[in-house]
Order: structure tokens, then C-alpha cells, then sequence
């Protein structure tokens, strides 16, 4: 009895996520063209993130270019 019931919530479950709701990633009305350039436009902003997020921690531990050739002038004049 208690199966029974356990598997009539679960079908009607998956027909209400499946069924009733449109899951569409794509707008039908929508020229390709215009659908394939806003794909592109949130890839882009992704790689972005991921590009520059990935720098942000290592900026503290980088020394400057200035610092680098300062030193390296030190250690040539010695």
C-alpha cells in the first residue's frame, strides 16, 4: 500500500517537472544568428571571469617589473 502510493507521487512528480514545465534553452522566435551571438556573448563573459578570477590571487605575491630590474641592476654592479 505504501509503495503504491510512494510511486503514484513520484510519477506525478516527474509529469509536473517534465510535462506542465518547458524546460528551453532556446527562443524558437529568435533568428539563429542572433541566438548563436548571445551564446557566444555569455561565453565570452565567462571566460572573462574565469581568465581574470583565476589572476586576482596571484596579483599580491607578483613582483612588480620595476622591482625585478632594480634587483637585477643590484646584482650586476656587485
Amino acid at each position: 500500500m505504501a509503495a503504491e502510493k510512494t510511486i503514484r507521487i513520484a510519477a506525478a512528480v516527474s509529469r509536473h517537472l517534465f510535462a506542465r514545465n518547458v524546460f528551453s534553452v532556446r527562443d524558437y522566435g529568435k533568428p539563429p544568428v542572433l541566438f548563436f551571438l548571445d551564446f557566444l556573448a555569455i561565453l565570452g563573459l565567462y571566460v572573462f571571469i574565469a581568465c581574470y578570477g583565476l589572476k586576482l590571487p596571484d596579483r599580491g605575491n607578483r613582483a612588480s617589473a620595476k622591482e625585478i630590474t632594480d634587483t637585477m641592476r643590484e646584482t650586476q654592479k656587485t
